[in-house]
């Protein structure tokens, strides 16, 4: 029965201390707030929250999907740059062919687009 009284008067004591300080912190509180209701009306908290819950790598969502490519493209691109190769025109007229590059290409011009119009 001691052990109760203990962890109450602990959960007491972080409870006090926690209100205390959400007090010294009242205006950065409605801050907060007010940053979360325009992320909610501009429909931007989902796609955040979904970035910062995301814990597999298999993530089957479109942003899943464009976070896994940036990741594998930052390090793709650091090997490239660390291996220090040029690249030359006729390169890249071969690169165009790789199905993987013209994909990325593709959905970075169709990106570019949307973007664009809502511009």
């Amino acid at each position: 029965m001691g052990k109760a009284v203990i962890n109450n008067k602990v959960r007491g004591n972080s409870h006090e201390l926690f209100d205390k300080e959400l007090l010294n912190h009242k205006e950065d509180l409605y801050d907060l707030v007010e940053i979360i209701k325009v992320l909610k009306e501009k429909n931007i908290l989902p796609v955040i929250t979904a970035i910062l819950t995301k814990n597999d790598n298999n993530d089957s969502t479109e942003i899943g999907k464009i976070t896994n490519g940036i990741k594998k493209g930052v390090e793709s691109s650091m090997e490239s740059l660390n291996a220090g190769k040029e690249l030359n025109t006729f390169q890249l007229m071969k690169l165009m062919k790789d199905p993987d590059i013209n994909r990325a290409i593709t959905f970075l011009l169709a990106f570019l687009k949307g973007m664009g119009k809502s511009l």
